[in-house]
């Protein structure tokens, strides 16, 4: 700073030796005046610049010993920085060869890990499944979220995640274990959120109760519990009334898995089934209909047929011998809801004429009452032969329909094919439910018959020979 001030006052200098010697002489002497001036002002400016100097020059020095200072501690910081970097550099190499060693360590244990990690997967997919189909599931929605988090995750899951879903496990399975009863909230079989009785039964179902039904709750996908559409009966009503009130301590559960919920909801009506039968349902049950008309009609005739015949051949034939022929017929009369005495009475009417005729008139009237018999009782095994006829041809016309859709859309859904087959097996299976019945009343009345004809052909043969004893007919020799 101070050999720039002297370089500004020599450079004053110089310049006014050049502006002298440039002036003309006369000038010389007015120039002095202003060349003090200068030269003052010079030497003022002069002082004052090397005041200033001293100024920054001592504020240098100071600013330098700061400087010297700071270096100084940053020399001992990065001294003690380098020491610490040392030492971590140190730490960390150790690190790297636990890590090598851990690493090392891993890789011989990952096939165990592996099967840890999927038994803990699958452990919770399989509780996820249960409590999904458990009734009990609604209880631990919020429980649930664990066993999301499990699957979802890719690598192994933690130990706060295991314990969860252990934790999770143990409760189901101690709430498994007993019978609870609560009021609480559910879908009806409407689709309306209702409230009544609650009853669950460990994890294998749950009942209910409202003021006008009873009945069975299953799980839904969404959350909560719905009532079972079904008819459950009248027997399976009142056990389940019981037992909710406690007056009973059994009730009927599904332990399958849902099995029999699915066969009670998939469960036809009685108008179900038969509309899905198609058009030759109704032929088949008009065949029932008329066997039963047919069937009534010949079970009152024979209930009103007499058949105690060894009676009345006994009276006959004491009359007879008497010689209360007469009297013989009035008995016959009275009783002519027996067969025997109808045909007794036919053979009276021959007293006294050859054993030929008197044979023939009994026969005859046997043959006379036969038809009476017999009544509807062909027509009754014609039905019964015609009812399978016509369920084989709606099974053929249901297997027709069922190749036809199979014609067109191929095999890949089979409720395509469910109709024509539904169709085919339902009116085989009606045809053979009216036959079967109807040949078996149809034997029933075809054996009825044959009895009450033997038992007419047995009275007439031993009337004859009665008669005959007695003398009240011909003889065949006396005859010829």
């Amino acid at each position: 700073m101070q050999d720039f001030c002297n370089f500004r006052y020599w450079t004053g200098i110089a310049i006014m030796c050049a502006v002298i010697m440039a002036s003309p002489s006369g000038a010389v002497e007015q120039s002095d005046n202003a060349w003090k001036a200068v030269v003052q002002e010079l030497e003022a400016s002069s002082a004052k610049s090397l005041s200033r100097a001293e100024l920054v020059q001592e504020l240098v020095k100071q600013d330098k010993t700061t400087l010297q200072k700071a270096v100084a501690e940053l020399k001992a910081m990065v001294s003690t920085e380098q020491k610490e970097l040392s030492s971590l550099q140190s730490h960390y190499q150790e690190l790297l060869e636990r890590e090598s060693q851990l690493t090392e360590g891993l890789k011989s244990e990952q096939e165990e890990i592996k099967t840890v990690q999927g038994t803990v997967v699958g452990a919770a997919k399989e509780g996820q499944d249960l409590l999904e189909s458990s009734t009990l599931g609604s209880r631990f929605g919020e429980q649930r979220s664990v066993l999301d988090r499990i699957i979802e995750k890719k690598r192994f899951p933690g130990m706060d995640e295991i314990r969860a879903e252990v934790s999770l496990f143990q409760r189901y399975a101690d709430q498994s274990a007993s019978i609870h009863k609560h009021r609480g909230e559910f879908v009806d079989v409407k689709g309306h959120s209702t409230e009544g009785d609650m009853v669950h039964i460990g994890g294998m179902g749950a009942l209910y109760h409202t003021k006008d039904a009873v009945g069975y709750l299953k799980s839904m996908s969404s959350g909560g519990l719905a009532a079972v559409p079904a008819d459950l009966g009248y027997g399976l009503r009142r056990s389940l009334k019981a037992f909710i009130k406690g007056d009973a301590d059994n009730v009927p559960v599904d332990i399958s898995g849902g099995a029999v919920f699915m066969e009670l909801t998939q469960k036809k009506g009685f108008r179900e089934w038969i509309d899905s039968g198609g058009l030759l349902v109704w032929p088949i049950f008009g065949i029932g209909l008329i066997a039963i008309v047919f069937s009534l009609e010949r079970l009152y005739f024979f209930l009103r047929i007499r058949t105690d015949s060894d009676q009345i051949i006994e009276d006959v034939t004491s009359l007879v011998e008497n010689d209360r022929i007469d009297e013989c017929k009035r008995y016959c009369l009275e009783k002519k809801n027996h067969p025997t005495c109808q045909v007794l009475s036919s053979g009276l009417d021959q007293i006294g004429a050859t054993q030929e005729v008197f044979e023939s008139s009994l026969q005859e009237a046997i043959l006379r009452l036969l038809p009476r018999f017999e009544r509807f009782i062909p027509t009754l095994g014609m039905l019964a032969a015609v009812a399978p006829l016509l369920g084989l041809l709606g099974t053929v016309s249901g297997m027709i329909n069922t190749f036809h859709v199979i014609t067109i859309f191929g095999t890949g859904d089979p409720k395509l094919m469910a109709g024509g087959i539904s169709e085919a097996l339902i009116t085989t299976e009606l045809g053979l439910a009216v036959a079967i019945p109807v040949m078996f009343i149809h034997h029933f009345f075809e054996r009825r018959v044959e009895l009450i004809v033997g038992d007419m052909e047995e009275k007439a043969t031993a009337f004859t020979l009665t008669i005959l004893k007695f003398g009240k007919i011909l003889p065949k020799e006396t005859s010829t």
